[in-house]
């Protein structure tokens, strides 16, 4: 059986075609991202880019001593023992408080019962000055 070009066989059978090749490259392009961790927002403890934290995370599993977790949910959710540390990555200096005062309170409620918090700010030019500044030699003057 041959297909001639203008027959509705051969159109079918390319308009199938044409369907699972972008389909497959489409899914090929989704698994890519995943491998990559652009699927996840900055600074998450799934992105293996610069931007993320899976080196910090991976790192912290290889502790014998300590028990390693990703929390999901919202802050009032979170453990607040005294063996708990908190880690905020990716927090903006000029928006430090998350933008979300209930979601802040909730985070400094369990400071406050005994749980480390740790905000990791992102890189900021505003701050770049005033690291200069603090960092510089001074310099000595002799009467």
């Amino acid at each position: 059986m041959q297909l001639k070009p203008n027959s509705p066989t051969f159109l079918k059978v390319l308009a199938g075609t044409m369907f699972v090749v972008f389909a497959a490259a489409g899914l090929w392009l989704l698994f890519l991202a995943f491998e990559i961790g652009d699927v996840y927002p900055p600074y998450s403890s799934h992105r293996t880019e610069l931007d993320g934290t899976a080196v910090l995370y991976e790192a912290l599993e290889h502790f014998p001593d300590l028990r390693v977790a990703r929390h999901y949910g919202p802050a009032v959710s979170a453990p607040s023992s005294t063996e708990t540390t908190i880690i905020v990555a990716g927090v903006s200096p000029s928006d430090w408080y998350l933008g979300d005062e209930d979601e802040l309170g909730d985070l400094i409620s369990r400071a406050q019962k005994g749980a480390r918090l740790v905000l990791a700010l992102q890189p900021s030019l505003t701050l770049r000055p005033l690291l200069e500044r603090a960092t510089e030699p001074k310099e000595r003057t002799t009467k």
